[in-house]
């Protein structure tokens, strides 16, 4: 049972990492070979159902997550969550620095 929830999960975050990859792979070679034996109406049907999933995993990796340091200094708790619906609200660096790392790391400082 445990294998079959790692396996899950690995496929999980292979689906995540190359999901464009395999959504150009989707629309083309395989819609293709659907359009040919199903007609033109499935080859529609695979490219709506393909952009619902691609709506979803986007939903997904555009979450930007604001963690607090805890006071006494050792380790962060979760303070917010919110959806970056506008990637070009975002700066270029800021961008290509998420690309690069895949994480953004701020620290702030609080005084009274």
């Amino acid at each position: 049972m445990l294998g079959w929830i790692i396996v899950g999960l690995a496929v999980t975050a292979l689906t995540l990492k190359y999901w464009d990859r395999i959504k150009n792979w989707l629309q083309t070679i395989v819609a293709d070979k659907i359009e040919r034996v199903f007609g033109y109406g499935a080859r529609q049907r695979v490219h709506h159902a393909v952009s619902i999933a691609d709506k979803t995993i986007n939903g997904i990796r555009n979450r930007i997550f604001v963690y607090v340091k805890k006071k006494n200094g050792q380790g962060y708790d979760k303070y917010m969550e919110k959806e970056c619906r506008v990637i070009g609200d975002v700066e270029d660096e800021i961008v290509k620095e998420i690309d690069e790392k895949d994480t953004l790391i701020e620290e702030f400082t609080y005084t009274q």
